[in-house]
Formats: C-alpha cells, sequence, structure tokens
C-alpha cells in the first residue's frame, strides 16, 4: 500500500463565519499533509465564501465549490461526487480536529488492514472541555461493527469522527432528508466496512452552540427524525434481523424525546396536534409489543407515560398559560419602562 495514500476531507459550508477559520486552521494542520480538502459553500449568505476563496488560495489542497443550498446531504453528497482520495472523511465546518487525528486514524487503518477507523468525540463550548471515549483500541469485523452500533453509545451516528476507506462509498450517498441524516445514514455505511478500529482518544472536538438542534425551538422539522429513525429500523430489519431486537423500542424512545422537548419548551399550545399524534405513535409502537417482552424497562417506561397522559396533558395546558401570562408582563414591563 502506498506510505502516503490522500485523503479527501469533505466540508459542508453553511453561514458559519465565525466559526470557519477555527474549523479550516485545524485541517490544514494537520501532521498528515497529503489532504485534499473540499469545501462546500452550500449558498452562504455571510461571509462563508469569501472566507473559503481566501483559504483556497493560501493553500493549494483546498477546492472549493460553490453552489445553492441543498442542505447538508447535498453538501456531502456534491464532496463525494468529485473527491479522490483512498480515504474519506467528513468535519462539520462549526467544529475541529487534534492536529495528528488524520495521522493517527491512516496509521490505524493500515496497521490492521481496516477501511473504518473510529475515534472518541470532544465536546466543548468554549468553556469546558468534556470527552465521550472508551476505555480500549478495538477491533471489529463487519457484524460486531454492527453490534457494537446498535447497542453501545462509542460506534455512533456521527460521520465525522471516522476516516474510511474510499471503497465504503461505492454506490453509496447521503439520504435527501434534511435533518437526522447520519441516523439513516450510518447502517448502510457500516454495512461496507468488513473490519474497522476503535481508538479510544478523542481526536475530534464538536462545539455547542446556541444554534444547534437541541438547543433551538421545537418545530415540525424536528419530526424528520422519526423519517431516519424508520429507514434505520428497514434497514437492519432487512439486513440484520437477529439484531433488530436492539431496534424494538427505537421509535417510541424518539417520539419520547420530542414530547420531552416540547414539554420542557413549553410549546404544547403551540404543537398540540403533533403533540397529540406522537403519543398515538408511542401508543402504536407499545401496543405490538409481544407480552413476553413486556416487563423490559423501556417498555414501562413508555406504558407509564401513557397512563398519566392526562395529567402530563394538564400540567402542559397550564404551562403553557404561564408562559403566555409572563410575556403579556414582559410587554407591559418593557412599555412601562419606555414611558418612565
Amino acid at each position: 500500500m502506498n506510505e502516503q495514500p490522500l485523503i479527501s476531507v469533505i466540508i459542508p459550508v453553511y453561514n458559519v463565519e465565525p466559526f470557519l477559520s477555527r474549523c479550516l486552521d485545524s485541517v490544514i494542520r494537520q501532521s498528515y499533509r497529503n489532504l485534499e480538502i473540499i469545501l462546500i459553500d452550500d449558498g452562504s449568505a455571510d461571509a462563508s465564501g469569501a472566507i473559503c476563496d481566501a483559504y483556497a488560495q493560501k493553500d493549494s489542497r483546498i477546492r472549493v465549490i460553490h453552489q445553492k443550498n441543498a442542505g447538508i446531504t447535498g453538501a456531502r453528497n456534491a464532496g463525494l461526487a468529485v473527491c479522490t482520495g483512498a480515504y474519506i472523511a467528513f468535519v462539520d465546518s462549526d467544529d475541529a480536529i487534534l492536529p495528528d487525528m488524520y495521522e493517527k486514524m491512516l496509521q490505524a487503518c493500515q496497521t490492521e488492514a481496516a477501511d473504518l477507523a473510529v475515534c472518541g468525540i470532544g465536546f466543548a463550548n468554549g468553556l469546558y472541555r468534556k470527552t465521550f471515549c472508551d476505555t480500549k483500541k478495538r477491533i471489529y469485523d463487519n457484524r460486531t461493527l454492527m453490534e457494537s452500533y446498535l447497542s453501545k453509545p462509542y460506534i455512533n451516528h456521527s460521520v465525522c469522527n471516522k476516516l474510511y476507506a474510499a471503497s465504503v462509498f461505492k454506490d453509496l450517498y447521503f439520504p435527501t432528508i434534511a435533518r437526522s441524516e447520519d441516523i439513516a445514514f450510518m447502517p448502510t455505511a457500516l454495512a461496507g466496512v468488513q473490519k474497522a478500529v476503535y481508538l479510544n482518544a478523542p481526536y475530534y472536538t464538536q462545539y455547542l452552540r446556541t444554534g444547534s438542534l437541541e438547543r433551538s425551538a421545537f418545530g415540525s422539522r424536528d419530526l424528520l427524525i422519526l423519517k431516519a429513525v424508520r429507514l434505520r429500523q428497514n434497514f437492519i430489519r432487512k439486513h440484520y434481523p437477529d439484531l433488530y431486537g436492539y431496534l424494538k423500542f427505537e421509535y417510541a424512545g424518539y417520539c419520547m424525546i420530542l414530547l420531552k422537548r416540547i414539554a420542557k419548551q413549553h410549546a404544547y399550545r403551540k404543537n398540540r396536534k403533533i403533540y397529540h399524534n406522537l403519543l398515538q405513535a408511542v401508543q402504536s409502537e407499545v401496543s405490538r409489543i409481544p407480552d413476553a417482552e413486556r416487563d423490559w424497562p423501556e417498555y414501562k417506561a413508555y406504558a407509564f407515560c401513557l397512563r398519566h397522559r392526562n395529567r402530563f396533558l394538564l400540567k402542559n395546558e397550564l404551562y403553557g398559560y404561564r408562559e403566555d401570562a409572563k410575556a403579556f408582563l414582559k410587554g407591559i414591563c418593557i412599555k412601562l419602562k419606555r414611558c418612565g
């Protein structure tokens, strides 16, 4: 094998002007130098596109593609269509990577004859950093890789803490889902991996910021995660039926996550129909669970929520009125302050 194979690093870029230089600096300063850095300016309305062009002027390894906004899946697919590396990696443009990430991951792939390397993740918000990482280096074949992905947290949905042999992406592209695409994509990618190595080091840093999905206001687009979950369930049911048990409660679980987000944000009154549809979905999922499996903790938790749904609905309704009252009083205070 060539000792210096080319790594294609695909970076979708969309309105990330304050964070983009941090990301690009972390990539161009990699100790492993043989990189093809593909920046997909996905119709940015800020100075992100100009920053991409400026970096391309300084570093010949950088290639910039400007396109109309197609979302992160469209941007990643555009990068896959033009990349030429023997290995492929992805970085989100508001994140960063440690200086030796690709050197260590490529070395692991070559040493273990693996077509995938996975590393831990560091989470940072500017004030603190915590790591999400297994304690040991691990080697997987295809089946143990998929089983670990479905049953344990460290082989996760993220496409960015991984280095893939280009062969993994033969005839493979990201599904056209506007949100949570990694959930639907990752099983199809892992299915094409014959051997993988896990490195117990957090080389990838994900920065948590205000505009992230978890911190944004709930909206109907959040329901797209359920489409991604169904695609993942259907793929596993078809190709790994003996592992489907790990996903038996997954759809109901994500419905519950959305219900909790609505309640936590006091958004029930604006999303009554969605809330009740989610409750019905949980009811439908739970009703299909065989009696023999109803002692599982997941079933008991969902059944409890369904039994006490009226109490939760009343609580959400009252919280909604409270928030309306707070907003009304805040408006009056602002007006009085201006008048005074």
